[in-house]
């Protein structure tokens, strides 16, 4: 395991002085407390449903408090923080400091603004073993800044395999998946850290079906699923979108624990961004499927642009 700051913190929250148990609780309640202050965006009854949000490095690289101010001021309540893509000065985990976890404590309570899903996006599916350790080793030392920051999950995707080692088929690189996972979650589970794993059609993991087995094999209670609705769409499902999302719907929305939104169309074949009125995707077929199910749960919209957001976030909200 790498020698950084959550190292620190893993072992303070293993093993506290008193002192800082009051001062870790007192930290964790204040997270924790201000996400649930997030407004609520749609109810079914009394109970909040989706609360609206956002990457944080969608607004560029810079300070902590000022992006999220911006943010806050667009509308959103919570956000997708991967401080390695949004902070100034942050460039590996040995650079997220106290001082930087603290001054995003202060720029929550400041702003309002929860951690929805915070960012550790390794390769978890590596066949090449010592990078595959490595990336386990970074994923488990962010566990107790998930902690800490009182995040509503910590995710990862699982690999693209073209960026895998030559040679290694999926069926290798999902046994490392499971042996990575096998490593994180013990640790996950005795730090109460939701871990979300999220699926991508040209990743490890990569239908529902296999993420169904991932989950299933592991066994934890605290491993759920990021569902990006558009990156388990191939361009074989364009004109047959509902057939996969009933899979995944079935397969998996009991442990759903957090939604990115994004706009896609395809141009041969290649998944290509675009804003909301230009999608092929049926968000209403979405909206109306979530809508049924018990759990709050963060909506990201992924690679919002800032000029746009506030759009963004009304079209989002009507059909919450």
């Amino acid at each position: 395991m790498c020698d950084c700051y959550g190292n620190h913190i893993l072992m303070r929250t293993l093993y506290p002085s008193k002192c800082e148990t009051r001062r870790f609780h007192s930290l964790t309640f204040l997270s924790s407390f201000f996400s649930l202050l997030s407004t609520p965006l749609c109810k079914k009854g009394e109970q909040i449903m989706f609360i609206l949000g956002t990457r944080v490095h969608d607004y560029g690289r810079g300070e902590i408090l000022p992006l999220f101010t911006r943010i806050a001021n667009d509308g959103f309540k919570t956000v997708q923080l991967a401080y390695k893509k949004a902070v100034n000065g942050v460039y590996s985990i040995e650079d997220i400091t106290p001082k930087i976890v603290d001054e995003t404590l202060d720029a929550m309570e400041k702003t309002g603004i929860s951690i929805g899903v915070l960012g550790s996006y390794v390769e978890l599916s590596m066949c090449d073993e010592a990078k595959r350790k490595k990336a386990a080793d970074e994923f488990i030392a962010m566990l107790p800044i998930a902690k800490k920051l009182g995040a509503h999950c910590i995710a990862s995707e699982t690999t693209h395999m073209a960026n895998n080692t030559k040679g290694a088929t999926r069926a290798d690189a999902v046994k490392q998946l499971k042996k990575s996972l096998s490593e994180i979650m013990p640790v996950a589970e005795s730090l109460g850290v939701t871990v979300a794993v999220e699926p991508v059609f040209y990743h490890a993991m990569n239908t529902p079906e296999q993420t169904r087995d991932v989950l299933d094999s592991i066994n934890s209670p605290n491993l759920k699923v990021l569902l990006d609705p558009v990156n388990i769409l191939s361009p074989d499902f364009e004109y047959s979108q509902t057939d996969m999302w009933q899979r995944a719907f079935k397969l998996l929305k009991n442990d759903v624990v957090a939604v990115h939104m994004k706009g896609v169309h395809y141009e041969n074949d290649v998944p290509v961004s675009v804003p909301f009125a230009k999608s092929i995707v049926d968000y209403k077929y979405l909206f109306d499927e979530m809508n049924t199910w018990p759990q709050t749960m963060p909506v990201i919209r992924e690679e919002v642009k800032p000029e746009t957001a506030k759009e963004d976030v009304e079209f989002l909200k009507a059909l919450m």
